[in-house]
């Protein structure tokens, strides 16, 4: 039985997908239209992706990350240590961990937010 923080379960997820990223009680999908769909658990909403076109996307703990058409960095669901806070900045690679994300931006550097955010190089990065 599902308590009232864990959610409900969320499975419509049909459809044609181009990719896909398993986090830590949910799911996203790139869709072939550039959408993205998650399914899982529905708690403080981490299946809830943002209406738009999408290249890529990456699940993590309760949040997930996508990256946008026009290059920024869309994440959503929980963000207790500001894992869904992410910078501007034009990307072309982002990934959602268990409470931080990381993005890769255009002059292959990184961006890193949320819980003990520590970039490649040891510096604390926002």
């Amino acid at each position: 039985m599902l308590g009232p923080r864990r959610g409900r379960p969320n499975r419509r997820a049909g459809g044609a997908f181009v990719a896909v990223s398993a986090g830590r009680s949910h799911s996203c999908g790139l869709r072939t239209n550039a959408e993205i769909a998650c399914w899982g658990l529905d708690r403080f909403g981490i299946t809830g992706a943002p209406a738009d076109e999408f290249t890529a996307v990456s699940a993590g703990g309760s949040h997930s990350c996508g990256l946008r058409i026009n290059a920024a960095v869309a994440c959503w669901g929980v963000n207790e240590h500001g894992e869904t806070d992410a910078p501007v900045g034009a990307y072309i690679a982002v990934a959602a961990g268990l409470n931080r994300s990381c993005a890769l931006r255009r002059d292959h550097t990184t961006a890193c937010w949320g819980a003990v955010a520590v970039d490649l190089q040891g510096n604390n990065d926002t």
